[in-house]
């Protein structure tokens, strides 16, 4: 069991672990694409220049997929909550290289600082174009990168 308190798995509870996957990542049976709408969002905020919200958005992209990669790892139980990108890693079968874990902990960041009043003034100051550009594209690879480890999409 996980952090959850769920004393079932969700195999146990009749859900289909392709449909568990598909769940985590917010997809339709028939989408295919990684967290479903959201990097589309991500890409929408950085046209706009809201480039706090489009590492956030890329933070939470990277987070689903490390979620449906945890349940497709560990007998169909529920993930974690956490929105800690290397804690959610660790517990999967994906082996991080020292340079993924402090890029993961940069990413962790925009998480904490987009939601948390105390930080978002100076993190919306340091979020510019160019370092947008720099971490979305990062983010990016390594969502398409996750996504090819999972086993279990149609």
């Amino acid at each position: 069991m996980v952090d959850s308190g769920v004393s079932l798995t969700l195999t146990q509870r009749g859900i289909e672990k392709r449909l568990i996957v598909l769940l985590i990542m917010g997809c339709g049976a028939s989408e295919r694409r990684f967290p479903c709408g959201a990097w589309e969002r991500g890409e929408n905020l950085f046209t706009t220049g809201k480039y706090d919200w489009c590492l956030f958005i890329g933070h939470l992209v990277l987070e689903k997929i490390l979620k449906a990669i945890f349940v497709q790892d560990n007998d169909n139980n529920l993930p974690p909550k956490t929105h800690n990108l290397i804690k959610l890693a660790e517990k999967t079968h994906i082996k991080l290289t020292e340079d993924q874990k402090i890029f993961f902990d940069e990413v962790n960041d925009f998480n904490l600082e987009v939601r948390y009043p105390q930080f978002k003034n100076e993190f919306h100051k340091q979020c510019t174009n160019a370092f947008t550009e720099r971490y979305f594209k990062q983010i990016e690879s390594t969502a398409k990168w996750l996504k090819s480890q999972i086993k279990s999409l149609p």
